[in-house]
C-alpha cells in the first residue's frame, strides 16, 4: 500500500510543477501526509515539514462550527465500499487570526477494492467569498431598504386616506341631509379607488415573495366565510347573487398557502363584481382525488372580454376590455399579480369568456400532502358585539378619535390610549374584551408592544393589530408572538364590524 501511494506522490509531485491546482496526497485515514502544495504553508500557517510530521496539525486551525465538515469526511472514507467523492467548503483561522475559505475536493484511491489512500485538490477560495458574501449583504441591504419604503410610502398614503374615508362615513351617518350623503358617498369612492390603485401597486412589487412557501392545513370554509362577509355589502348595492358551490363532505382538508389563495379569489372576485351589471358570481371550488389537485374557478354573468384582449389580461398594465373603461376601472395590475401567486402556488390559471355573456377564470392548484402535525381550526362561536369593551391604543388622535366614533356607533365601550405605556397600563386595570392597536408607538417597537400585551392580557382577550403597511413577513412575526389577527388601514366601518363579529377558533 504504501509503495503504491508512494509512486503516486512520485506523479502528483510532477504534474505540480505545471500546474495551479494544489494536491494534497494522505493515507486512508488521512492520519498520514505522503504529498501536499507550498499553497498549504500560506492559507494554514504551518510548513509542509510540520504537516509531515504532524499530519493532524492542519484540523487545529478549521473553525469550530466547520469541523463536523471534517467529522463526516474521515468518516466516510472509513466505512467506504464504493468510490467516494469529496467537495467541502469550510473556514479556517490563521496563527495570525485572519480567516480564510478552502474548497477541498478530492476522491478515494482504491488497491484490489479497498481504500488506500485520499488524492485531494484544496483551493483558497476567500475571494469568491467575499465577493458572495458582499452581494448578499448587499441583497439583503436592498430587501430591508425596499421594505422600509413600503412601509413607509404606505403610511404616507393610507392615513391621510384613512382619515377622509373614516370622516366621509361619518358625515354619511350623523346627516339627513341627501346631498351630503352622496357628497360623502362620492368622496369615499374616490378614495377607495386612489387606494386600491395604490395597494395594487405595492403588490406587484412585492408578488414574486419571499420564497416563504410553507404549507398549512385549513378548511375552505375559513376562506368563503371571509369572502362572503367582505363582499356582502358590496353584492348587496349591486343587486347581485353570489354563490359559492363546493361539497363539504367530499373535499378533504386544504394543504396550500391560504394567504396566497385568498388574495387570488379577492382580486378575481373584485373584478367579477366590477365587470358584472346584473346576474350572478359564482366561486366553485372542486377536489380532484385522482391527482390531489383542486380545480377552482370564478364565473361572472358580466360583459365578458373579447378574444384580443384575452391574451392580454394578465399583463402588467393591461386592463380588461378598454372600451369599458370608466372612473372604476384600475391599473392593469390586479391580473398580473394574480399570476404570480398562481406561480407560488405551483398552479394554472386561464380564462374563456364570451363578450356580453361572462367570463370563467379557472384555477388548478395541488394540494399539499398533510403533515401529523397538522392542527384543525375547532368550531368557533360569534362574539357578541354589544357587550364588546375595547382598548384602543393609537398614537395618531384624528385616526383615534375616528376610530372611537365609529365603535361607539356599535355599542361599544371604548377606552383610548396614545402610546404603548399607557395601554398597557389600561390593560392592567380592568377587564376588556378586545385589543385594537396600531403597531408604529412612539414609545414602543410594535412587536415588543404585543409581547408584553400578551403576557399581560386574559386568555379571552382577543389581540387585532392595525398598521398602513402589514405583509406576510409581519404576519408571521406576530404570529410567533400569539397574535393571530391583523388589519391593514383604512379601517372603515364594515371593516370594523367585521373584526367586532370575528369567529374565534
Amino acid at each position: 500500500m504504501i509503495e503504491s501511494l508512494a509512486q503516486i506522490q512520485k506523479t502528483i509531485e510532477l504534474i505540480s510543477q505545471n500546474s495551479k491546482t494544489n494536491y494534497w496526497l494522505s493515507n486512508h485515514d488521512l492520519s498520514e501526509v505522503f504529498y501536499v502544495d507550498e499553497e498549504f504553508e500560506s492559507i494554514w500557517g504551518y510548513s509542509r515539514q510540520t504537516l509531515y510530521q504532524n499530519p493532524t496539525i492542519w484540523q487545529r486551525a478549521i473553525v469550530q462550527s466547520e469541523i463536523d465538515i471534517i467529522q463526516t469526511v474521515r468518516s466516510q472514507l472509513a466505512n467506504c465500499e464504493t468510490s467516494i467523492n469529496i467537495n467541502e467548503k469550510y473556514c479556517i483561522r490563521s496563527d495570525s487570526g485572519d480567516d480564510y475559505w478552502v474548497r477541498d475536493t478530492g476522491f478515494a484511491i482504491y488497491d484490489n477494492g479497498k481504500v488506500i489512500g485520499f488524492l485531494r485538490q484544496f483551493k483558497n477560495i476567500s475571494h469568491e467569498e467575499a465577493m458572495n458574501n458582499e452581494v448578499k449583504r448587499l441583497i439583503h441591504e436592498a430587501s430591508l431598504t425596499k421594505e422600509r419604503f413600503l412601509s413607509n410610502i404606505g403610511h404616507i398614503f393610507r392615513t391621510p386616506l384613512s382619515k377622509i374615508i373614516g370622516f366621509a362615513d361619518q358625515v354619511f351617518n350623523q346627516t339627513s341631509n341627501p346631498p351630503l350623503q352622496e357628497y360623502s358617498i362620492q368622496i369615499r369612492r374616490a378614495c377607495e379607488l386612489v387606494l386600491k390603485s395604490f395597494n395594487d401597486v405595492l403588490e406587484a412589487s412585492n408578488s414574486h415573495g419571499d420564497n416563504n412557501n410553507e404549507m398549512t392545513s385549513f378548511k375552505w370554509d375559513s376562506i368563503t366565510t371571509a369572502l362572503k362577509q367582505k363582499y356582502k355589502s358590496t353584492i348587496a348595492k349591486k343587486k347581485l347573487k353570489f354563490k359559492i358551490l363546493y361539497d363539504k363532505k367530499s373535499c378533504p382538508v386544504v394543504v396550500s398557502q391560504p394567504y396566497l389563495i385568498r388574495k387570488v379569489l379577492e382580486k378575481l372576485i373584485h373584478n367579477a363584481i366590477k365587470n358584472t351589471p346584473t346576474g350572478a358570481i359564482t366561486l366553485s371550488i372542486e377536489y380532484k382525488k385522482s391527482d390531489n389537485h383542486w380545480l377552482i374557478s370564478i364565473a361572472d354573468t358580466g360583459i365578458g372580454i373579447s378574444p384580443k384582449y384575452q391574451v392580454l389580461i394578465f399583463e402588467l398594465f393591461e386592463s380588461i376590455n378598454p372600451s369599458y373603461r370608466d372612473s372604476q376601472t384600475g391599473l392593469g395590475i390586479g391580473l398580473f399579480v394574480v399570476t404570480k401567486y398562481i406561480e407560488r402556488l405551483k398552479g394554472t390559471i386561464k380564462v374563456t369568456s364570451e363578450v356580453g355573456t361572462g367570463t370563467t377564470f379557472s384555477m388548478r392548484i395541488p394540494n399539499g400532502v398533510v403533515s401529523k402535525k397538522a392542527v384543525l381550526p375547532q368550531q368557533s362561536k360569534q362574539l357578541d358585539q354589544s357587550a364588546s369593551s375595547i382598548l384602543l391604543i393609537e398614537d395618531d388622535t384624528i385616526t383615534s378619535k375616528i376610530l372611537h366614533i365609529s365603535l361607539s356607533r356599535l355599542n361599544c365601550d371604548v377606552t383610548c390610549c396614545y402610546n404603548a405605556t399607557d395601554g398597557l397600563n389600561a390593560l392592567r386595570s380592568r377587564h376588556y374584551d378586545l385589543i385594537l392597536t396600531d403597531m408604529g408607538l412612539p414609545d414602543m417597537d410594535g412587536f415588543d408592544l404585543c409581547i408584553n400585551l400578551m403576557k399581560a392580557k386574559p386568555l379571552s382577550t382577543r389581540i387585532v393589530v392595525t398598521s398602513a403597511h402589514i405583509n406576510e413577513d409581519i404576519k408571521e412575526k406576530l404570529s410567533k408572538i400569539g397574535v393571530s389577527e391583523s388589519v391593514e388601514k383604512p379601517l372603515t366601518q364594515n371593516v370594523i364590524k367585521s373584526i367586532l363579529q370575528y369567529r374565534v377558533d
